[in-house]
C-alpha cells in the first residue's frame, strides 16, 4: 500500500523533473530561434526568384513589422527608396536546397536607389537565414550612383556567404555618400565580411560590432578579411566605429587594403587589427594633384606583401608628391612588418621614398619598428654606388633625377 505522503513526493519529483526540463529547452534556445519563434503566425510576403514575386521594386516601399519577408535569391531596389521599419524580420533563402533553390538570399542597392534599415533601441530589425542550422545568406550591396545606404538598430545573423561579395559590399567610386551603420550588429559570418571600396567609407556616426564567424569550412584560405577596403576609406575606420570580438578567428582580423593607389590624404588609427597592403602607392600612379600625405598614429601595425611607395610608383616632383608620417611612441611604435603569417628576412621589398617627389621636411619615421623586409624584387637587378650588385633595402631612397643633393625623411628611436 503506497502512502499519500509518497505518491505528493512522486509528483513533485515529476514536476521537477519536467520544469528543469522546460527551463533546458529554454537556455538553449538562441536568439534567432526566438526571432523564428515570434514571427510563426505572422503573414508572410514572398519577394526575389520566386512566382508572382518582386526581383525589383517597382516604386518606394515599406516593411513593417506585422508581417515577415522572405527573399528567394537576388533583390534589387532598382532606382527607388526600401524602407524597413523598426521590429521588422526579413528572412533570406539559405544554400539548403542549393540544387534546385536559386541563389542565397541578398539585397542590392542599385543607381537612383536606396535603402533605409531604421531599427530602434527597443525594437531591433532581424536580417537572417531561412534556417538557423548551419545555414547563410549573402548580404547587402551596392551597385554605383546609390542615393542612400542607412542601417540603424539591425541584427545580420549568418550573412557573408562564400559566393557572395560580403556581409556588406560597395564598389569602387568617390561619389555616393558614406555608408551609414548606426548600432549594427553581425552574429556568425561565413567566411566574408565587409567589402568597403567606396571612397567615403563608413560614416563618423557609424558603430559596427562584429561578434564572429561560424565558417562551414575553417581553413584559413577560405576565410577573408574581415575588412576589404579602399585605402581612402580605410582612414574612416575608428575604434569606436568598428569593433571586432574576440569570435572572430586571428587570420581574419585584418584590415586590407585592397587597391594601390592612394590619392588623398588619410590616417591610419590604431584599431587593434593590422593593416595589410600589397602594394601602396602614396600617390597612386598617374595622380596629378596637390601632395599626398599617409599618416599612421601610434600602435598601428603595417604588413606588407611587396613595397609602399612615398612619392609615386613613377614620380615625377611637385606634381605628384607624397609623404608618409609615421610618428609612434616609445610605449605605442608603429610596426612595419610581413604580410605572411610565418614570416622571414626578405618577405617583402621596401618602403621606396622617391627623391624629389616626397617633402623632407614632412616625411618622417620616428618610433618605428621595420621588419622582415629588404628583399629584391625577382628578376631585377639594383646597383648601388660602390658596385657591390644586388643590393635590398628596407628605406630605399632613389637619386632625383640629375642627381641634385636632396635630404632624406626625417628618422629618429627607429629599429
Amino acid at each position: 500500500m503506497v502512502s499519500l505522503r509518497a505518491i505528493g513526493l512522486g509528483l513533485l519529483f515529476v514536476f521537477a523533473v519536467l520544469t528543469m526540463t522546460v527551463y533546458a529547452q529554454e537556455a538553449a534556445e538562441t536568439p534567432l530561434k526566438k526571432v523564428y519563434k515570434s514571427v510563426e503566425s505572422l503573414p508572410q510576403k514572398v519577394y526575389g526568384h520566386q512566382i508572382n514575386a518582386k526581383a525589383v521594386l517597382d516604386s518606394d516601399e515599406t516593411w513593417t513589422p506585422d508581417n515577415v519577408y522572405l527573399v528567394f535569391g537576388p533583390f534589387s531596389t532598382g532606382k527607388f527608396t526600401l524602407t524597413i521599419q523598426a521590429g521588422t524580420v526579413v528572412l533570406f533563402n539559405d544554400d539548403q536546397l542549393r540544387k534546385v533553390s536559386p541563389p542565397h538570399g541578398s539585397l542590392s542597392v542599385e543607381e537612383g536607389g536606396a535603402v533605409k534599415i531604421l531599427g530602434t533601441a527597443e525594437k531591433h530589425v532581424v536580417l537572417a537565414p531561412f534556417d538557423a542550422e548551419d545555414l547563410f545568406w549573402d548580404g547587402i550591396s551596392t551597385g554605383f550612383g546609390y542615393k542612400e545606404f542607412t542601417i540603424e538598430h539591425t541584427d545580420f545573423y549568418k550573412s557573408g556567404a562564400g559566393a557572395g561579395a560580403g556581409a556588406i559590399a560597395t564598389l569602387h567610386s568617390d561619389k555616393e555618400p558614406a555608408v551609414r551603420l548606426k548600432n549594427v550588429t553581425f552574429h556568425e559570418l561565413q567566411n566574408k565580411g565587409f567589402r568597403l571600396w567606396n571612397e567615403t567609407g563608413l560614416s563618423t556616426d557609424s558603430s559596427v560590432t562584429i561578434f564572429g564567424y561560424t565558417p562551414k569550412v575553417t581553413d584559413p584560405q577560405y576565410q577573408y578579411p574581415v575588412m576589404n577596403v579602399d585605402p581612402v576609406a580605410a582612414g574612416t575606420l575608428t575604434k569606436e566605429n568598428f569593433v571586432v570580438k574576440e569570435g572572430v578567428p586571428v587570420h581574419a582580423r585584418v584590415i586590407y587594403v585592397s587597391t594601390p593607389m592612394l590619392n588623398k590624404s588619410v590616417t591610419y588609427r590604431d584599431l587593434g587589427m593590422p593593416y595589410r597592403v600589397d602594394e601602396l602607392q602614396v600617390p597612386g600612379d598617374t595622380y596629378g594633384g596637390p601632395p599626398v600625405t599617409l599618416t599612421l598614429e601610434p600602435g598601428v601595425v603595417m604588413q606588407v606583401g611587396s613595397i609602399i611607395y612615398v612619392g609615386g610608383k613613377t614620380g615625377t616632383g611637385e606634381s605628384d608628391m607624397g609623404n608618409i608620417v609615421a610618428v609612434g611612441t616609445k610605449e605605442k611604435p608603429i610596426r612595419f612588418t610581413s604580410a605572411k603569417d610565418q614570416p622571414k628576412a626578405g618577405d617583402w621589398q621596401s618602403i621606396f621614398m622617391r627623391a624629389g617627389s616626397f617633402d623632407p621636411k614632412v616625411s618622417k619615421f620616428e618610433y618605428c619598428i621595420i621588419e622582415y623586409g629588404g628583399s629584391v624584387p625577382a628578376n631585377a637587378v639594383w646597383h648601388d654606388v660602390d658596385q657591390r650588385g644586388n643590393v635590398g633595402s628596407l628605406i630605399a631612397i632613389m637619386n632625383p633625377p640629375r642627381s641634385e643633393p636632396y635630404d632624406g625623411p626625417q628618422i629618429a628611436h627607429t629599429t
